[in-house]
């Protein structure tokens, strides 16, 4: 299917990280693909490698600067964690995190409008901190958020000038899944090529 890995997401929202709690329920199953011919069949793994890699990322909402410090401050929760995004609701919680060395990604909530202005000067921080701004794809599926979700996705292109952006699917069914033809459609369609 021309995928050569999945990220399973844990999601974190409205509350302090107590890393005691959450690395317990960090409990994400790794399944070794090398030797189970059962499994990988159906994926029709033909790559040279053959590998296919499962990568586990806690995704953040953060609402207030105390939540932020709350992450920042739990450093073995979010090592525990090959990727570690999070999703700002506030201007003021945006600015911290496009501060912060310690994220990987910003994530966006893409089925309205973004609640805060995209200053191109603090997406500039992130981008300088090697921050990555992801654009999730499944939301245009829905026919009811379309416009919601290309408007948004053009405006985080347009501030980050076409640069540390990352397109997932953040599929939540397997209906959400797309190949990669729909993914490259999506790359070109926000000239991010």
């Amino acid at each position: 299917v021309g995928w050569q890995g999945v990220a399973l997401n844990h999601v974190v929202i409205g509350r302090k990280l107590d890393s005691n709690k959450d690395l317990a329920k960090n409990s994400i199953p790794i399944i070794s693909l090398e030797n189970s011919d059962e499994f990988v069949s159906p994926l029709r793994l033909n790559s040279k490698r053959n590998t296919f890699s499962i990568f586990k990322r806690l995704t953040y909402q953060i609402d207030t600067p105390q939540q932020f410090q709350s992450f920042s401050t739990s450093s073995a929760l979010s090592k525990s964690y090959d990727v570690v995004a999070v999703q700002p609701t506030s201007l003021q919680t945006f600015k911290l995190c496009c501060q912060s060395t310690l994220i990987d990604i910003i994530c966006f909530d893409l089925t309205g409008k973004i609640a805060f202005p995209l200053k191109p000067a603090i997406v500039k921080q992130a981008i300088a901190n090697g921050t990555y701004l992801e654009i999730t794809y499944s939301t245009i599926l829905k026919q009811d958020i379309r416009k919601y979700m290309i408007a948004s996705a053009d405006l985080i292109v347009q501030r980050a000038y076409k640069k540390n952006i990352v397109i997932t699917s953040g599929a939540r069914t397997p209906m959400e899944l797309r190949g990669p033809y729909d993914r490259h459609f999506v790359w070109v369609r926000f000239c991010i090529m």
